[in-house]
């Protein structure tokens, strides 16, 4: 995630919010500038105590919101659990559909490739913004 999260660094602006799994590593990478909430809740105290999804995952306790994460924070990138694969994937999380649209990125030096949910009404922009870094090609998934 350390690649992924200063790629997302130098490509997103100042502020911009970005939701996803992989927390500890992704905000330490992206620096201080990004945003990044923990959809499990370990960064944003409503989904901590509020989130109407709680339980055991795997053996720890989670709490989720989606609604709240994709309609009140409205996050610009989101990167689901499943983001860094060895193949490309072209399916999205339902909790996102609709709102966001996927976009599929190879990360040549690694051999992996990266998978984002863009918000829609931005996603061309941020595709842009993403693919100028020479390490991570776009690949659509049409």
């Amino acid at each position: 995630m350390a690649a992924v999260g200063a790629w997302l660094d130098k490509a997103l602006g100042d502020g911009t919010v970005i939701s996803t799994h992989e927390t500890p590593a992704l905000a330490y990478h992206t620096g201080p500038t990004v945003v990044v909430l923990d959809v499990f809740g370990r960064t944003d105290e409503h989904i901590a105590r509020d989130a109407t999804d709680r339980g055991f995952v795997d053996g720890r306790f989670v709490a989720r919101d989606y609604d709240y994460v994709v309609n009140v924070r409205r996050p610009m990138v989101a990167v689901d659990e499943d983001a860094y694969t060895d193949e490309q994937q072209c399916g999205i999380h339902p909790a996102y559909a609709g709102v966001y649209e996927v976009a599929s990125f190879r990360h040549a030096p690694a051999d992996h490739w990266v998978t984002l949910y863009l918000r829609r009404a931005m996603a061309s922009e941020l595709v842009g913004r993403l693919a100028e870094h020479p390490d991570f090609e776009y690949v659509s998934c049409l």
